[in-house]
């Protein structure tokens, strides 16, 4: 009898945030693919552009956490380590102090193996469900 392998966290963890990243980008594109940027404004293709983070840091849950997580230019996210000042200014305009504050809070909150395989699915599902940005 074979014995199934168990998938490393690290594989699964990639593997969501490709289907996080590319939700992220097609789901704020309008009809023609465009996005834009929520630091600078800039618009660009869905597929040039960034799923940047507000609240960084790859192991904790906020990695996921679509409140956290917006179209960025590769110019912002990368080079400007997020453009910060405008990011904050976003999310306070578009969440609210008291999202920010919950968002803070889920550094020490980690996901196992299973449960990201759970979220794999339903970004599957939201992925199919976006009719355009497919440019």
């Amino acid at each position: 009898m074979k014995k199934s392998k168990k998938k490393k966290l690290s594989t699964v963890k990639k593997k969501l945030w490709k289907l996080v990243s590319e939700y992220v980008r097609r789901s704020n594109s309008n009809l023609d693919g465009n996005c834009y940027c929520v630091t600078c404004g800039k618009a660009d293709s869905w597929k040039r552009m960034d799923a940047g983070h507000f609240i960084g840091g790859h192991k904790n849950y906020n990695y996921y956490d679509l409140r956290n997580i917006h179209p960025q230019c590769t110019y912002c996210n990368r080079f400007m380590h997020g453009n910060l000042v405008p990011y904050y200014e976003f999310m306070e305009r578009t969440y609210g102090k008291a999202v920010i504050e919950e968002l803070k809070t889920y550094k020490e909150k980690i996901f196992s193996v299973e449960e990201l395989e759970e979220v794999i699915e339903q970004f599957k599902l939201k992925l199919k469900g976006i009719p355009y940005g497919d440019s």
